[in-house]
């Protein structure tokens, strides 16, 4: 459906032609990227790392402790453009959405 691909300084989201049928079905963002949140990617909350944003941040370079808290913390990606652009709806189109490092 999607495809994650790791620049120095962003995370491309793009969706596969083939799939833009099933990606329209998907009602949430986190339907959408439930493939890579279920292998390796986590939803990180604004609060574990301070950030002072309600856009989506995700990684795959964390660790947890026991209890669920967040260890340790390397490169993560976050929907910085989420006040003006509908990711979901970008990626419904057939068109790429680019997220930042922080």
């Amino acid at each position: 459906m999607l495809e994650l691909i790791e620049h120095p300084a962003s995370l491309e989201l793009r969706p596969d032609p083939e799939c833009l049928e099933e990606l329209a079905e998907c009602t949430d963002l986190w339907e959408a990227l439930e493939h890579f949140l279920c292998n390796g990617w986590e939803i990180i909350a604004p609060e574990e790392v301070g950030a002072l944003t309600d856009g989506l941040i995700i990684s795959n370079d964390y660790s947890r402790d026991d209890l669920g808290n967040l260890d340790e913390l390397g490169r993560v990606f976050w929907d910085a453009d989420y006040a003006v652009t509908d990711t979901l709806a970008e990626l419904q189109a057939g068109r790429s959405v680019r997220w930042v490092v922080g």
